[in-house]
């Protein structure tokens, strides 16, 4: 499906590009599916059993998506969807158990140190040398 608002990471190790949700904003539809595209150019949907309650992200566009190469994970933040306006969700995705989970953001300082909902924003992955 065409779409705008999607985002994307590299696995290098996987050697695919993975893309997460987005819009078609000439249909007004909102995605939250995850496909994977490989070296030989073969783009394919990833499933998931979500019936054993496992937390999956809404629908949505504008969002971070960056991957931790260490680890084999992969996190979305933010970004906005139709019903909800901007979000602060943040999810990760385990590529080694094919897992969502959601994390839960706290503050240092209480309610008002929680990250803001934000779309149109940027993330990275700092790995620390120490």
């Amino acid at each position: 499906t065409a779409r705008n608002g999607q985002a994307g990471v590299y696995s290098q190790d996987k050697e695919e590009l993975l893309i997460f949700g987005g819009q078609d904003s000439i249909l007004n539809e909102q995605f939250n599916d995850l496909f994977s595209l490989n070296k030989d150019n073969e783009m394919k949907k990833l499933e998931f059993n979500l019936s054993d309650g496992m937390p999956y992200p809404r629908v949505r566009n504008s969002h971070t998506f960056v991957r931790d190469d260490k680890n084999q994970k992969i996190y979305i933040y933010g970004g906005a969807n139709a019903n909800d306006g901007p979000l602060n969700d943040l999810f990760e995705f385990d590529q080694k158990e094919n897992e969502w989970v959601q994390l839960l953001t706290s503050g240092k300082n209480g309610p008002e140190d929680v990250p803001p909902p934000l779309e149109m924003h940027t993330a990275h992955i700092y790995y620390d040398k120490n």
